[in-house]
């Protein structure tokens, strides 16, 4: 599993299977302080597919091979703003490097004074280099359609706010890589034919 951890709350992505019908499946997770935010008694688990989930979990995928990996990569090599959302759109995250939530001018003060301190730093010393500890913000929207009883996609759900250091997603990236290095292996992808074309796993 691949997760980051911001300030006691964290966000966990893992690669669960690779179903009959050539998609990718994610089980996502929001914790706090390493438990379920999320009342598993609200998830939808009324057939075979929704049922195959663990406990707190949101259930996304993605036909025939991940991109939320190399969306992550250009968003750390290029330090601009990029989101991932998979084709059918259970989960969309967004990173933005430097940038703080909601990203209009606000009279909220963070009450945490190094997040602070941190924000200030970058704003008034922008660098073409960014540092391994300058912060991005990471949302992460889940469809409601994961809830029981929601009958499609609606663009309305429930979001995660975190703000990781680079070094910290650069961290979660790399565990992301190994873990889908495993899947791809386990699911023989390299040697299963393109539907959409494209890259190989």
């Amino acid at each position: 599993m691949a997760k980051f951890t911001s300030r006691g709350l964290t966000f966990e992505c893992r690669f669960r299977e690779y179903d009959k019908g050539d998609w990718v499946q994610y089980e996502l997770l929001f914790l706090w302080q390493g438990e379920p935010i999320i009342n598993d008694a609200l998830l939808k688990r009324h057939n075979e597919h929704w049922a195959a989930r663990s406990y707190g979990a949101f259930k996304a995928n993605e036909f025939e091979h991940d991109t939320l990996i190399k969306t992550l990569e250009r968003v750390l090599a290029t330090n601009q703003a990029g989101y991932w959302e998979p084709l059918e759109p259970d989960v969309i995250i967004g990173f933005y490097p430097g940038r703080y939530f909601p990203f209009l001018p606000s009279h909220w003060v963070p009450v945490d004074r190094e997040v602070e301190q941190v924000l200030l730093e970058e704003k008034d010393n922008p660098s073409e280099y960014p540092a391994s500890d300058d912060l991005v913000t990471v949302i992460v929207f889940v469809d409601a359609y994961n809830l029981h009883d929601c009958k499609g996609y609606s663009g309305e759900g429930i979001g995660l706010f975190l703000l990781p250091t680079r070094q910290e997603l650069q961290l979660f990236l790399q565990e992301l890589k190994e873990e889908y290095t495993v899947f791809v292996a386990e699911y023989d992808l390299n040697n299963r034919p393109k539907l959409m074309g494209g890259d190989k796993p």
